[in-house]
């Protein structure tokens, strides 16, 4: 396994371990952060995991990872929850059934700025719906709302600084993105010098008739 999937590997299941852990001291007073810098980062490392391992495997390291975060998720819910309230099958079942739409959406659609952040709405909505359902037994059309949104931006967030303005360059004209490096400007310089070369190689006779200058005789020369 490269490095860099290591390291992507050690983010997504570092970011369970923090967001249950928090959520379970201080509940509600880890919210906004704890979705969107936790769980939008979990989310947007399992897209970059996906990619990374493509067709080599995807399906059984990828069911590997959601089970191990899922066993994760109920162990520490089991552990720092302070209530009696199902939060860890709650944990479990809204990470898992996340990562499943997650990795299902993703693989759906095909513009990559569009898989990474069509499927983190779809699994941010997803686990604002499982996890309150299930641990408390109600459902809030606000609450879910919020916390969707919420999750969704710190996924976007984290996409922009895991390298997603990149693909945001990539949507910009092609003229465009040649004139931010300066090929544009230099083209244009270019096609404006010859344009004034061609001109000055020609001149103009009273009825507005344009000859090359090398060849103009008049015509009482000998």
């Amino acid at each position: 396994m490269r490095l860099d999937t290591i390291v992507l590997v050690a983010m997504y299941l570092g970011a369970i371990v923090l967001a249950n852990v928090t959520f379970g001291i201080w509940e509600m007073a880890s919210e906004p952060w704890n979705s969107m810098l936790l769980i939008g980062l979990d989310l947007t490392t399992r897209d970059r995991l996906h990619e990374a391992w493509g067709r080599r495997g995807l399906v059984w390291k990828m069911g590997l990872l959601i089970l191990t975060g899922s066993a994760l998720s109920a162990l520490l819910g089991a552990i720092f929850a302070r209530r009696r309230d199902p939060i860890a099958i709650a944990s479990a079942l809204a990470f898992g059934s996340t990562a499943l739409v997650d990795a299902l959406i993703f693989g759906l659609l095909r513009r990559r700025w569009a898989r990474i952040n069509g499927s983190n709405a779809i699994a941010a909505l997803v686990d604002g719906v499982v996890f309150p359902t299930v641990a408390f037994g109600e459902l809030d059309a606000g609450l879910v709302a919020y916390f969707a949104a919420v999750k969704f931006i710190g996924g976007a967030l984290w996409w922009l600084a895991l390298g997603g303005w990149r693909d945001l360059t990539a949507l910009a004209p092609q003229h465009a993105r040649r004139d931010r490096t300066g090929h544009g400007w230099r083209d244009h310089c270019a096609s404006t010098l010859a344009l004034v070369k061609n001109r000055s190689g020609t001149t103009h006779d009273r009825r507005g008739s344009s000859r090359p200058t090398g060849t103009f005789r008049s015509s009482s020369a000998p």
